[in-house]
C-alpha cells in the first residue's frame, strides 16, 4: 500500500488524463475525411506510417504532427495543474513519463475503435522530447535514422529507438548525467520500461513479419508506398484464409476416413495426403507413397510460385504503364483545356477590339456625313446669293445699255437734223 502515496495517485490521474488525450486519433479523423478506412488498407492500423502510405505524404506528416502535438498538450496541461497542489513534491521527469504513457495507452488502445489504434511511436518520441534532455533526444534520433537508413524498416527503427532511449535514460540516471531524485528513480525506470513494452506489443505483427522476412520496407515514392501498403495487409489475410480453408478440408477428409475406414478412398491434393498419412488405418507403404507424392509436388509448387511472381511483376509494370498513360492523358487534357481557354480569351479580345473599331468608324462616318451636309447647304446658299447678285447686275446693265442707246439715238437724230439743216443751207 506504500505505492499509493498521494503523489502517485496524482500521477495515476495524469495517466488517465493522458489516455483521454491519446483517444484523439488524428489518423482516424483524416481517414474519414479521405473516406478511406485505414483498418482495411495498408497495415490495418491508425498510425503515422500507415497514413503516410495510404493517404499520402501530406496527410502522414500531418498525422505525425498531430500525434506529437496531443502528447505535448497533455504534458503541458499536467505541468500546469501540478502547481495547484503545492503539497505534492513530484519530479518533472516522473510527471512527463506517467502522462506520456497515458497518452500512448490511449493512442494504441482506444476503446471506441475496439482497442485498435496506432503504434504509439510518435507519442513515445514526443514524451522523450518533453524530458528536455538533449543527449536523450540525440540518441533517439540517431538510432532511428541509422536503423532506418540501413534497413528501410520503419517498425524496426521505431522499436530500436524506443528501446535505446529507455536504456540510455536509465544509464544517464545511473551516471547522474540526468538528475532525478532518488525517490523517483525506480518510478522513472519502471514507467519508461512500460512505455517500451507498450510500443513492443503494438508492433507484434511487425515483429512476426521481420522474423519471417516478410516485413515491407518504407519508400518515399507514392506507387511503392501504395503497393507495400496493400501487400502488408492482404498477405496475412490470404495466409489466414488459406489456413482456415486447409483446416476445413482436413476436417472433411478426416470425417470421410472415419466413415469409410477399410474402403478404397481417393483423396486429391496435398492436404488430403497429409490427412491420410496421419490416419492410423493407412499402411507404411501408403505413407511412403504419399511422401513421394509430396516430394513430386514441391517442384510444381515452386514453379507456380515463380509464375505467380512473374505475373505479379508484369501486372505491376502494366499498372505503372497505365498510370503513366493516364498521367500523360491528364496532362494533354489540361494543356488542351488551357489552349481552348486562351483561344476563347483571344477571340473575346479580338471581338471586343473589332466592336470598338466598328463603333469608332460608325461615329466617324456620321460626323463626316454631317460635315458634308453642312458644306452642301453652305454651297447652295452661296450659289443662290451669287445668282441673285448676277441677276441684279444684269438688270442694271440692261437698263444702263437701254439708256445709253436712247441717248445715242437722240444724239444721232439731232446730228441728222443738224446735217439736214446744213444741207438745206448749202442748197440754198
Amino acid at each position: 500500500m506504500m505505492f499509493f502515496t498521494p503523489e502517485r495517485v496524482f500521477l495515476l490521474y495524469c495517466v488517465a488524463g493522458g489516455y483521454i488525450f491519446g483517444l484523439i486519433q488524428s489518423a482516424f479523423i483524416f481517414s474519414k475525411i479521405k473516406k478511406k478506412d485505414l483498418r482495411y488498407h495498408g497495415s490495418g492500423n491508425y498510425g503515422t506510417t500507415n497514413a503516410f502510405r495510404v493517404l499520402g505524404a501530406g496527410w502522414g506528416i500531418l498525422t505525425f504532427i498531430c500525434d506529437i502535438g496531443k502528447t505535448f498538450l497533455a504534458i503541458y496541461v499536467a505541468s500546469r495543474v501540478l502547481p495547484m497542489f503545492p503539497q505534492y513534491s513530484i519530479d518533472f521527469h516522473a510527471l512527463v513519463l506517467y502522462t506520456g504513457v497515458g497518452v500512448i495507452l490511449g493512442h494504441v488502445f482506444p476503446f471506441y475503435l475496439k482497442f485498435r489504434g496506432g503504434k504509439g511511436v510518435a507519442c513515445a518520441f514526443a514524451t522523450i522530447v518533453c524530458l528536455s534532455d538533449l543527449k536523450l533526444i540525440g540518441v533517439a534520433i540517431l538510432f532511428f535514422l541509422a536503423v532506418f537508413i540501413i534497413s528501410r524498416y520503419v517498425s524496426l527503427a521505431s522499436i530500436v529507438m524506443v528501446f535505446m532511449s529507455a536504456v540510455s535514460f536509465m544509464f544517464f540516471m545511473l551516471m547522474r548525467w540526468t538528475y532525478v531524485p532518488t525517490a523517483w528513480i525506480l518510478d522513472c525506470e519502471a514507467v519508461i520500461s512500460l512505455m517500451f513494452v507498450i510500443v513492443l506489443i503494438a508492433h507484434h505483427t511487425n515483429i512476426v513479419r521481420l522474423v519471417f522476412g516478410e516485413e515491407n520496407k518504407f519508400y518515399f515514392r507514392k506507387k511503392k508506398r501504395l503497393e507495400q501498403a496493400e501487400e502488408d495487409y492482404t498477405s496475412y489475410d490470404r495466409y489466414y484464409a488459406e489456413l482456415e480453408a486447409e483446416e476445413a478440408g482436413l476436417a472433411a477428409i478426416g470425417d470421410e476416413l472415419s466413415e469409410g475406414a477399410g474402403e478404397e478412398n481417393v483423396v486429391p491434393g496435398l492436404a488430403g495426403a497429409y490427412a491420410i498419412a496421419a490416419s492410423e488405418s493407412v499402411s507404411e507403404a501408403e505413407k511412403r507413397a504419399l511422401a513421394a507424392m509430396e516430394e513430386a509436388a514441391e517442384p510444381a509448387g515452386e514453379t507456380i510460385e515463380e509464375t505467380a511472381e512473374v505475373i505479379s511483376e508484369e501486372t505491376a509494370e502494366v499498372a505503372e504503364a497505365i498510370e503513366e498513360v493516364t498521367e500523360k492523358a491528364e496532362e494533354v487534357a489540361e494543356e488542351a483545356v488551357e489552349a481552348v481557354e486562351e483561344t476563347a480569351e483571344t477571340v473575346e479580345e479580338v471581338t471586343g477590339e473589332a466592336t470598338e473599331t466598328v463603333g469608332e468608324m460608325t461615329e466617324t462616318a456620321e460626323e463626316t456625313a454631317e460635315e458634308v451636309t453642312e458644306t452642301v447647304e453652305e454651297v447652295t446658299g452661296a450659289v443662290e446669293e451669287v445668282t441673285e447678285e448676277a441677276t441684279e447686275t444684269a438688270e442694271e446693265t440692261a437698263e444702263e445699255v437701254a439708256e445709253t442707246v436712247e441717248e445715242t439715238a437722240e444724239e444721232v437724230a439731232e446730228t441728222v437734223e443738224e446735217a439736214a439743216e446744213t444741207i438745206e443751207e448749202v442748197t440754198e
